[in-house]
């Protein structure tokens, strides 16, 4: 808890500009630490995703990247930007900030070097033309959105479209296979629009689209496919959360039909239509010789970096795999686009109607995206162990094997890692039993209790040998369970003696009262799971790269996934301080979530 020397010295920290570190600082309130004027604007909004203090906002946004604000209602790009500068201002409390931080084009230039560079690939529109006719169709400024556009060939203003000459028994004009090679190798810096302009205007732009009603029988008024795209934009997308939703679903979709369908999006037929959740589920997840054998494009004309600028050579539609809620997204807007297209005469039929619209779950996509793809299968923990236990036996490979114990093992939060003391571990009475527990002092000073295991405590003692400390429960009661390693100390830890045995430091002095830091932690993490990878590579890439992507709140998910496995979900709920139980349900798999709710309306007899 803090004193009030503490909290006066926190309460600083308000301002952008301090610098004065404050050992609390991530767990405290965010009513008490973010600037007064930003507090008024964002506080509700964030309290609604359960956001409550910095370290919550810090794994928040590292975990879903720039874009997270788009989850949270009425938090705008400007203050997403703000409160990651905030958060940078903040950096030696909360961690390290990186480009991965900040919303799309609002990465600080000294952190641009840090985003992926990749070949220009003339597949990448330069998007301003399309931004200009999306943005006068709905009567807003060019900087509109986060740059999320509708990209389409070159419009003139006018409107090619006659429908005496329309006759819809012809074909449908499309993009010859030689034409579309034409677009995948092109080369000299052209855009998106020059290309498809060049290869057939008509064709790509839906004027005269196998699927496009009588004029007179439309009550849309569009001569185009982007100009019907941009009037269902201005009628259907009611704020700026959805206007950039549907704006990038759209122009996603419209790309998929012209490049790789080679065809308007007018001209769209059910087979067609059938294709695109295939499409979706496969980007990114096929090697590049199977990919190839199936869809026009290769996947590097799809995805590129993260947060790469809108107008730069490197920006892609896609910036990796679709989760199963992304693709969710990605058909029911589609779907939307079309039904609207139906009902006011822009189109004759809907061609996703014979398409299912059950958006199936691929291999490891049982529980919601946010945390399954955030947590270790089983699979994946047998080689962090098995790593473990291959590294040689020092202060800090003893450390690491307590930080694992305290995050897989107990779930316990970075930030109460850090702040882990001997004083914690305790022997309760507990039923008719005597246990060793860990009372982990969580958000809001909110305690809970949970029975520690023999062989973390082992773990423990066996790091505190190290640091020449007598066992946990015999220490002061202020001993980090987490030291850094730094000095003599450290140094003699990493030796050792002819026999083998492992030297411990002569005395801990200082490093006894320096709990590992935040940025500490994520450092040995990063490094450790690195190490790993590196290891598990040669037989099984995709369980590297998962293992490359870890971080310090991965440990918790994993407990989480796993413990539900094992325990009711109210059992759950305590062992993770979660102040709702709704936020415990997160971590059920879609199954699981529907048949608990169902059962609860049963009667047991």
């Amino acid at each position: 808890m803090n004193t009030p020397d503490q909290s006066a010295r926190c309460a600083g920290s308000r301002d952008f500009g301090s610098s004065e570190a404050c050992a609390d600082f991530a767990i405290l309130p965010l009513t008490d630490v973010l600037p007064p004027d930003l507090a008024r604007r964002v506080l509700a909004p964030l309290s609604e995703l359960d956001i409550t203090c910095a370290d919550d906002l810090y794994e928040c946004i590292g975990n879903l990247g720039g874009t997270w604000y788009r989850n949270a209602q009425g938090i705008s790009q400007d203050d997403a930007a703000t409160l990651t500068e905030w958060l940078a201002a903040h950096s030696k409390e909360v961690g390290e900030i990186t480009a991965r931080f900040y919303p799309p084009g609002r990465i600080p230039e000294a952190l641009m070097q840090t985003v992926v560079d990749e070949p220009a690939h003339d597949l990448v529109p330069q998007a301003a033309d399309f931004d200009a006719v999306i943005n006068r169709e709905l009567n807003v400024s060019d900087g509109m959105g986060d740059g999320a556009s509708i990209v389409a060939p070159e419009s003139d203003g006018e409107t090619p479209f006659d429908s005496a000459e329309y006759d819809a028994d012809s074909p449908a004009p499309t993009i010859s296979t030689d034409d579309a090679d034409d677009v995948a190798n092109a080369s000299g810096g052209r855009s998106l629009a020059a290309l498809t302009a060049r290869l057939d205007a008509q064709a790509l732009s839906g004027a005269t689209g196998l699927n496009r009603a009588r004029a007179d029988q439309s009550a849309l008024g569009a001569g185009n496919d982007l100009e019907a795209i941009a009037l269902w934009l201005k009628a259907r997308a009611a704020n700026v959360n959805t206007l950039a939703q549907y704006k990038k679903e759209a122009e996603r979709f419209l790309l998929w039909c012209t490049l790789e369908r080679g065809k308007a999006l007018s001209s769209i037929t059910a087979e067609d239509a059938a294709l695109y959740p295939t499409w979706l589920e496969e980007l990114g997840r096929k090697e590049p010789h199977d990919w190839a054998q199936r869809w026009r494009l290769p996947q590097s004309a799809w995805i590129g970096p993260r947060n790469a600028p809108r107008l730069s050579a490197q920006w892609r539609p896609y910036n990796g795999p679709l989760s199963v809620s992304s693709r969710r997204v990605a058909m029911t807007i589609v779907r939307i686009l079309f039904g609207f297209l139906v009902r006011t005469g822009y189109l004759r039929f809907n061609p996703f109607d014979q398409v299912s619209t059950k958006v199936h779950f691929l291999a490891g996509e049982g529980a919601p995206s946010a945390f399954a793809d955030r947590s270790l299968t089983p699979r994946q923990w047998e080689e962090v162990t098995a790593h473990l236990e291959g590294l040689e036996d020092t202060a800090a490979s003893r450390r690491m094997r307590v930080i694992l114990s305290l995050g897989k093992g107990l779930g316990m939060r970075a930030s109460e890692m850090i702040n882990a003391r001997a004083g914690w571990i305790v022997s309760r009475r507990i039923g008719d039993e005597d246990l060793m527990v860990i009372e982990i002092v969580g958000k809001g000073d909110k305690i809970r209790r949970l029975p520690i295991a023999a062989e973390t405590l082992a773990a423990i003692n066996a790091y505190f040998e190290t640091r020449n400390l007598p066992p946990v429960t015999k220490c002061p009661a202020d001993t980090p369970l987490l030291a850094n390693l730094r000095g003599r100390a450290a140094r003699e830890t990493r030796e050792k003696k002819t026999t083998g045995a492992l030297v411990p430091a002569a005395r801990e002095n200082k490093t006894a009262a320096n709990g590992i830091s935040r940025s500490g932690l994520y450092r040995v993490l990063t490094e450790f799971f690195e190490a790993a990878a590196l290891a598990v590579e040669s037989k099984s890439e995709a369980d590297a790269a998962k293992l490359r992507a870890s971080s310090t709140h991965w440990l918790r998910h994993t407990f989480a996934t796993t413990a539900l496995k094992a325990m009711d979900i109210n059992i759950v709920q305590n062992a993770m301080g979660h102040a709702s139980i709704g936020t415990t349900s997160r971590y059920l798999t879609p199954e699981e979530s529907q048949i608990a709710q169902a059962m609860k309306r049963m009667k047991p007899l």
